[in-house]
């Protein structure tokens, strides 16, 4: 499934150092044997555009975009040329700098397609379309604002991609393209949605360079209370829990592993992220190795709601830790095995959360007409009562004989 041809890793596994003195040699080469004038002036223009923007990338407000692109210079190409230089190659070289320049946006007498434009041609009802044009138009999207019909189309598209294939690179290119779309507008999309990315496209997501980590962060910074800022961190670790990735796991990207099964195992493995990793898979790439170390920081940061620290509400009182106690109680009661930590916490004379203003803020987070969250309060009931957090004749919840429901008590709900 996975080799070495699969160029969605070969192309993202270039050393940009390396494609940087590549340039400079390409520069510094006499085309003039092989090219007429006029040819040798575009050819040595157009290196010139590749080699200026590589330069300038650390300013350009695209970066996270272009520092991708780059990648799609084709390094084998420029050996074989450098190497061995003909005519030939020459050509292959002119078609491969041509089209770096039309993705980083540098190629001119393109047409920008409408939006409608560009979905026809997602959908393939538009057969006759310029794929430069089209590369074209969707880097003018991403910097436009949220489009819903072109998004709408971007998930029907995704849903055709055949992710382990063996890539052709203007396929790989427009999925490149496609992709940074959707994450640009993460903030957008339907929950539906969000979770489609984060069960299929997570991973590759963070191997492309696409900075997955802090639009989470950004997403989650905008909820507006503790209660809303552990549930977005759960509903993310959620959906995390159900990817369906396969990652490669060897130098030669024949091998593969469940990224599910990495957050299983790392989930009782009781170790770092950092130690964890380098016990358990023997690879030095450092891109497949600094993706599954960001992978699994994003997924332990979730699953203790500490992805960021907090969200937009707790920047009017620095001072005020009583939101961020909160979203910790909250976020303990999730995993059994975290409930031990509440105990703990009632142990500190500081705590500023009293157990009774905790148990209250439950029926805001848990949805009683679920049957597996009926048996979770009534077992963290006796839990609370065996640590004497509440009183042995107090219960949570009670079941109403007229509905047959399981309903809050008063106490709670006082």
């Amino acid at each position: 499934m996975f080799n070495e041809k699969g160029k969605i890793y070969k192309y993202f596994y270039q050393d940009m150092a390396e494609a940087d003195k590549k340039l400079a040699s390409l520069l510094r080469f006499d085309s003039s044997s092989f090219l007429s004038s006029p040819d040798q002036v575009l050819f040595v223009d157009r290196l010139k555009l590749i080699s200026d923007n590589f330069l300038k990338k650390d300013l350009n407000e695209n970066f996270w975009l272009d520092k991708q692109l780059f990648n799609f210079l084709d390094l084998d190409l420029v050996d074989k040329f450098l190497s061995s230089p003909d005519k030939d190659k020459v050509d292959l070289l002119l078609d491969n700098i041509k089209l770096v320049n039309t993705i980083l946006g540098e190629e001119d007498n393109l047409t920008r397609y409408s939006s409608l434009e560009i979905i026809s041609c997602l959908n393939l009802s538009k057969v006759d379309f310029d794929y430069y044009s089209l590369i074209y138009s969707l880097r003018q999207e991403i910097t436009d604002q949220y489009n819903r019909d072109l998004v709408k189309a971007i998930f029907a598209y995704l849903q055709k991609v055949e992710l382990y294939k063996d890539w052709d690179i203007k396929d790989l290119i427009l999925f490149v393209f496609v992709i940074n779309i959707v994450w640009k507008n993460f903030d957008f999309l339907l929950p539906v949605e969000q979770t489609y990315l984060l069960n299929l496209f997570f991973f590759i997501s963070l191997f492309i360079g696409v900075p997955v980590n802090n639009i989470l962060k950004n997403n989650i910074y905008q909820t507006n209370n503790p209660v809303d800022f552990v549930v977005r961190n759960k509903f993310f670790l959620d959906a995390l829990d159900k990817n369906i990735e396969l990652v490669p796991a060897d130098e030669n990207i024949e091998k593969v592993i469940d990224l599910n099964e990495v957050f299983k195992n790392f989930s009782t493995a009781n170790q770092s992220v950092d130690i964890f990793v380098k016990n358990n898979y023997k690879v030095s790439k450092k891109s497949l190795l600094g993706s599954l170390t960001e992978a699994l920081n994003i997924y332990d940061g979730l699953k203790n709601s500490n992805l960021i620290e907090k969200n937009y509400a707790g920047e009017d009182n620095e001072a005020d830790v009583y939101n961020k106690e909160v979203s910790d109680l909250l976020t303990w009661f999730i995993a059994k095995e975290d409930w031990n930590k509440i105990v703990d916490y009632y142990k500190n004379k500081t705590a500023k959360v009293s157990p009774d203003v905790f148990i209250s803020i439950l029926p805001l987070f848990i949805d009683l007409e679920k049957s597996e969250a009926v048996e979770k309060i009534s077992e963290f009931t006796d839990f609370l009562k065996m640590n004497r957090l509440i009183p042995s004749n107090i219960e949570i919840i009670e079941y109403h004989e007229s509905d047959s429901e399981f309903h809050w008590t008063n106490w709670v709900t006082k």
